[in-house]
């Protein structure tokens, strides 16, 4: 039973936008906090800066050789940056196939 003392509000339904992609997790869980612009970081670490752009705004996937780098970078495993990759191409594959039909599984 509700408590008629608080006050109830509608719940609010946010629209799903797809899983999350690997560069927005990038940018706001390690980019950010380092307070430096891409071209300084890229610099710093000899990183494309074209494709880490391109990454940290959702248009290109993070590769082996790119992981590899962004670890170097960030001081994390490669297999950290792959495991953001290969999570979020599962998710876009689910989405567009929930129950597998045409996948050739």
């Amino acid at each position: 039973m509700a408590n008629p003392n608080v006050k109830q509000t509608p719940e609010v339904s946010t629209p799903y936008r797809g899983p999350l992609h690997p560069g927005a997790v990038i940018k706001r869980r390690l980019f950010d906090p380092l307070n430096l612009s891409q071209k300084e970081f890229c610099e710093r670490h000899n990183i494309n800066e074209t494709r880490f752009s391109r990454i940290l705004n959702g248009h290109q996937k993070i590769t082996a050789d790119t992981a590899i780098d962004l670890a170097k970078a960030f001081g994390l495993s490669e297999m950290f940056f792959m495991n953001l990759q290969n999570r979020h191409d599962i998710e876009e594959a689910k989405r567009r196939s929930p129950e597998g039909i045409g996948r050739g599984d």
